[in-house]
């Protein structure tokens, strides 16, 4: 968020100081065992954020032209949220996000008229996830496969509503702000 929206001499850093944190943001992404995606972002460090971010955004564009939301779109909040309505309904939805890791809808960060749904449908999954590792008599291979399944509607998205937040944060949303990180599911992060 801070990277595109504010110069390098607005953060007090360099050119290649932002290449750099830019990489190291996406390198932290790729798996440990992904040797041969590690070995070319080595040899390419200090272009390998933005190229990544960028396929990123435009991955995202395109999707979104053909997606069930190009007629009922409003304002881009930033590179990865934007507004939009659903049957006469507003959602802030999730351009970098799948519903879940069988969908290919953009996952829904927010729904104004709704506004504790986000938070309570992860609250409900993360107890059924809590829950379902004290049931002795299910196979770990049906645990570990519900578990991936119940991650993928709410930890991939997380990783993206830090820019929500502080979007929301910087232009005095302060109620919005709260929301965006209660919602995360985080334990270790305090609502403001």
């Amino acid at each position: 968020y801070y990277l595109e929206n504010y110069s390098e001499d607005d953060l007090g850093i360099t050119k290649e100081e932002a290449d750099k944190i830019m990489s190291s943001v996406y390198e932290s992404r790729v798996g440990a065992l992904n040797l041969s995606a590690s070995n070319n972002i080595e040899k390419n460090w200090l272009n390998y954020g933005y190229d990544q971010f960028y396929m990123q955004v435009r991955n995202a564009n395109n999707t979104l032209r053909f997606s069930k939301y190009r007629n009922n779109l409003d304002d881009r909040i930033n590179f990865s949220f934007h507004n939009a309505f659903v049957d006469g309904e507003p959602r802030v939805i999730n351009l970098f996000a799948k519903k879940h890791m069988f969908s290919k809808e953009f996952a829904v960060a927010y729904y104004p008229e709704k506004p504790n749904k986000i938070f309570r449908t992860r609250f409900y999954i993360f107890l059924t996830q809590i829950g379902l590792s004290f049931i002795p008599k299910i196979p770990s291979l049906v645990k570990t496969a519900v578990n991936v399944f119940l991650d993928s509607v709410y930890v991939g998205q997380g990783n993206t509503e830090g820019s929500l937040y502080i979007h929301y944060l910087e232009s005095g949303q302060l109620d919005l702000a709260k929301r965006i990180k209660r919602q995360n599911m985080n334990p270790y992060l305090s609502v403001l």
